[in-house]
Formats: C-alpha cells, structure tokens, sequence
C-alpha cells in the first residue's frame, strides 16, 4: 500500500520500477504535478485506472515496459499530453483504436511511442 503526504503532491517524477505491483497505486492520482511516471518491470497486468491518469494533466512520459500487459483499454486515447508513451515487452495482443489516433497525432510532433 502506497500513500503520499502532503508535501509530496508537488513530485514531477514517480520512479516505482521494480516494485511488484500488480495495480497502479491510486495514491499517484493525488500527485496532479506528474511529468513522469515510471512503472517499469512490475507485474501489471491491466490497467482498467488507466483513465484516471487524465487527472494528471502534466503527465509527458509513461513507462509501461517489462509488465504482463495483455489488453491496453481504449481510455488510453485521453492521455492526450503524453509524449512518450513505452509499452515494450509486454504480452499486448491488439492495440485499441485510440492508441493508433494517438500514435498519428503525436508522431509529427516529435513524440515517441515504444512499442
């Protein structure tokens, strides 16, 4: 179980890489100031929150790489200030409508999306 103070909702980097997580803390949705979040080689398997991360409006760069991410939800297309979004080795058997209209609008811009 994850919880944050109140001094810390100003965080512009959460690393938790490595932490056996099976689900995203929802303690992060307090931390409104997130340019990075880091989820790397846990044990994520779905991400149903994945539209709560809307409520972090700065957020630019998600790491969602060494997960069992099988299904990604389509609520991905409303992280709309991403502009890295790593997805790499994971389980994923499609990618939803969303993230390919996501994928086309960001790439002239310069952002990336691993996959």
């Amino acid at each position: 179980h994850i919880t944050f103070s109140q001094r810390m909702v100003g965080l512009t980097e959460l690393k938790l890489q490595d932490c056996q997580l099976e689900r995203l803390p929802s303690a992060v949705l307090s931390l409104t100031h997130l340019r990075l979040l880091d989820l790397q080689h846990n044990n994520l398997s779905s991400l149903e929150e994945l539209h709560c991360l809307a409520q972090l409006r700065q957020l630019s760069c998600l790491k969602l790489a060494y997960n069992n991410l099988v299904v990604l939800p389509a609520s991905v297309g409303v992280l709309r200030g991403l502009e890295l979004l790593d997805l790499s080795n994971n389980q994923l058997r499609s990618l939803p409508p969303s993230l390919t209209a996501f994928h086309a609008s960001l790439l002239p811009s310069g952002a990336f999306l691993q996959l």
